[in-house]
């Protein structure tokens, strides 16, 4: 049954839907689970046809919301960070699900002989140290949201220092290119375990990530394509050093903190 007015801001209310502001009478009314849910997916996500166009224009036109955005056309795409945020969200989200880095694998990426002195300082069986150092490696990864467009954003601005942008203005491209890097991965992580999930992220790192970054930046920088070229190559591989350093870092942490 719907209230005489609406809980929002006072309008009779004639039917489901509010006149005056369009708020719906029955949800105001329901804290159910489903209707909690996807309130949250509505104003955290407001998945519609425009952040729909943007995740397909991100994938397949390379460098066209970056362009979009610095040319003042914004009202309809997502903002840069906001299409992050979300990409970010969902593929960490399905890391914890369904490719958890493993405690091994942390302290490999740590240093057997650091882990081996952590494990001997915690006190813990190696089973509890090791699910210890999975859950801080899990907990860890959300830095990985603040942590790489910055820094990519500062190899773009070394990049094209003949460019008259703000660290601001590359770190639009820096958002976009770390959202498509995610979006690329997203497939190998869902398909974890599988002997298609390696090939799948080799594909992701070592063609989709270059090819779509030199698209991208000719697109958004404009310059001579041999130059694109040197600075796509220069890009890529600081994504891949900037990826190893970060892991490194984390799984450190994990490590040390363990226990």
């Amino acid at each position: 049954m719907d209230p005489p007015v609406c809980l929002n801001c006072d309008t009779p209310a004639t039917g489901p839907f509010c006149a005056g502001c369009g708020q719906n009478h029955a949800q105001a009314t329901s804290l159910t689970a489903g209707v909690t849910f996807f309130d949250v997916i509505d104003q955290f996500v407001q998945v519609n046809g425009a952040f729909a166009r943007a995740a397909i224009d991100l994938v397949l036109r390379p460098g066209v919301l970056t362009v979009d955005f610095l040319s003042g056309r914004r009202a309809r795409r997502p903002s840069p960070a906001r299409l992050y945020l979300v990409v970010n969200f969902v593929f960490f989200v399905a890391v914890q699900w369904f490719d958890p880095v493993p405690g091994p694998m942390v302290k490999g990426l740590a240093g057997q002989s650091r882990a081996a002195l952590a494990e001997r300082t915690s006190g813990l069986p190696p089973a509890l140290f090791s699910a210890a150092v999975e859950q801080r490696m899990g907990d860890a990864l959300a830095t990985f949201l603040i942590a790489f467009v910055p820094a990519l954003a500062l190899v773009l601005r070394v990049l094209y220092l003949n460019r008259r942008l703000g660290l601001m203005g590359h770190a639009v491209f820096a958002f976009h290119l770390m959202a498509f890097l995610l979006l690329a991965l997203l497939p190998g992580t869902l398909l974890a375990g599988t002997p298609t999930a390696d090939a799948w992220i080799n594909v992701a790192l070592y063609v989709a990530l270059p090819v779509w970054t030199f698209v991208a930046l000719h697109r958004a920088y404009g310059g001579a394509v041999v130059w694109t070229l040197l600075r796509t190559a220069a890009l890529w591989l600081g994504v891949l050093l900037l990826l190893l350093g970060y892991f490194f870092a984390v799984a450190v942490y994990a490590v040390t903190t363990a226990g």
